[in-house]
């Protein structure tokens, strides 16, 4: 719930380890290394204008999405990092009350290959493929958010939406 021109937040996740800091301490050489923290979470902010005359509402709607990536890094850095794929929507709509919307477009593909081989055969030019299997899994992310808003406007309303939901 949030009131008429607040925004509501709403943010679940975990701070994982990105990267790292590293550092030489004082004349002695000392390395001293600290990790490095960002947000992966999936995010969603709601601004609602409610009409006075009328049960519309217009939301100001931000939502995004921070999580893990496989994506390549270069050499030097694919022991001490891990990337973040970062995915973010913002819009304005206007809806009645009570009324469901629909929020997409937050989509992610990704392709990964492995090969699987008898060592040396496999590794052996142009025959070498009949020891050897290459997998491409694909994997497809579509994150949808369905919003129903409710007006609220006295207790009795408040009181007989948490009952029924709960």
């Amino acid at each position: 719930m949030t009131l008429d021109n607040q925004e509501g937040e709403l943010e679940v996740g975990d701070k994982v380890v990105v990267g790292e800091n590293v550092q030489n301490v004082g004349t002695s050489g000392t390395t001293v290394r600290t990790p490095q923290f960002e947000d992966a979470t999936i995010k969603l902010a709601i601004k609602p204008f409610i009409s006075p005359a009328s049960n519309q509402i217009r939301m100001e709607i931000k939502q995004q999405v921070a999580q893990l990536s496989t994506a390549s890094t270069p050499k030097a850095f694919q022991d001490s990092t891990q990337p973040l794929a970062k995915r973010s929507l913002k819009t304005v709509i206007n809806v009645n009350n009570g009324d469901t919307v629909v929020l997409g477009g937050l989509m992610k593909e990704q392709d990964q290959e492995s090969v699987t081989k008898v060592p040396l055969l496999g590794d052996i030019p142009i025959i070498g493929w009949l020891f050897k299997s290459r997998t491409i899994v694909k994997d497809k992310t579509n994150m949808v958010v369905f919003l129903t808003p409710k007006i609220v406007r006295n207790n009795i309303e408040a009181n007989a939406i948490v009952s029924k939901k709960t």
